[in-house]
């Protein structure tokens, strides 16, 4: 099915001159892609506003309609609060065909492609957003009760993915007051310790993991940085990367070493270590 079948897809609209009292600043609320990356699945929009002048000269979308951002987080969708504006930056899905989608299977479907397009480096038709595009996304012709099957599922899952990063956080946060009971504060080495380098304990000089190199020749298995985002040490997240000659022996990773994650996406994972449990990755 494609999606301008199952709706009406409409642009956003923004009130011009930008900023001006007459049309901002009212009680009609106006979404923002800051509202969708803050909330989710189900966003309120909390951090604009328009006048009810400003609402005439803007796109109205009532609370349930599914809108997708064009322009910020291209491709991103989120399911409406309540009742709310939408600008030029997003484009709203009007009147959805109930008989024939999920509303919220169709959210997750749009995550899905959104999420697969960037992992496969294609991403082309997220790169600048149009009605014409969107319209042009194919959904999968499933059963009404099949869907809403696979979104229960998927909301499913990602409350226990919540419950698991609330549980995470509260581990982390009782590490710490473990360590600084035991050690005090290691900034101002409030017990006094004697202080020394890391490098005066170490039988080996600290070492940089190996960059690929896209024209090398020779194969070999790299770990990747999900290695490390868990719980514990996962020796199974490798990729096969090319290399312009054989690693040194040296960069073969054993039970005795221990490995510090020094840069990441999520700045929570930098300087996160761990005892690999198996030998032999490079």
């Amino acid at each position: 099915m494609k999606l301008g079948d199952l709706c009406e897809v409409v642009r956003g609209s923004s009130p011009r001159p930008k900023s001006d009292p007459r049309f901002y600043g009212g009680p009609v609320p106006r979404l923002m892609v800051s509202d969708l990356t803050r909330d989710g699945k189900v966003v309120s929009a909390s951090t604009d506003s328009l006048t009810e002048l400003g609402a005439t000269k803007s796109r109205p979308m009532k609370k349930g309609d599914v809108v997708i951002a064009v322009s910020g987080a291209p491709g991103l969708p989120a399911i409406l609060a309540h009742d709310a504006c939408i600008h030029d930056g997003f484009v709203g899905l009007r009147d959805l065909d109930n008989r024939r989608v999920n509303g919220d299977f169709l959210f997750a479907y749009l995550m899905f492609v959104k999420a697969t397009s960037i992992s496969r480096a294609v991403g082309a038709i997220f790169k600048n957003l149009t009605t014409d595009q969107i319209r042009g996304i194919e959904i999968p012709d499933l059963p009404l009760s099949e869907q809403k099957r696979i979104a229960e599922i998927l909301d499913q899952a990602q409350a226990l993915r919540a419950k698991r990063r609330a549980a995470l956080a509260l581990l982390d946060e009782l590490t710490q007051s473990i360590f600084l009971d035991m050690f005090g504060d290691p900034v101002s080495n409030s017990k006094g310790w004697d202080v020394r380098s890391l490098s005066t304990v170490l039988t080996f000089p600290l070492r940089n993991g190996l960059s690929p190199s896209k024209s090398g020749k020779v194969l070999a298995n790299v770990l990747t940085l999900s290695a490390i985002t868990g719980c514990a040490f996962n020796p199974f997240a490798v990729k096969e990367s090319t290399f312009m000659s054989k690693p040194p022996a040296n960069q073969s990773v054993s039970q005795s070493d221990f490995l510090i994650c020094r840069g990441n996406g999520n700045v929570n994972l930098v300087g996160r270590g761990f005892f690999p449990k198996t030998s032999g990755q490079k």
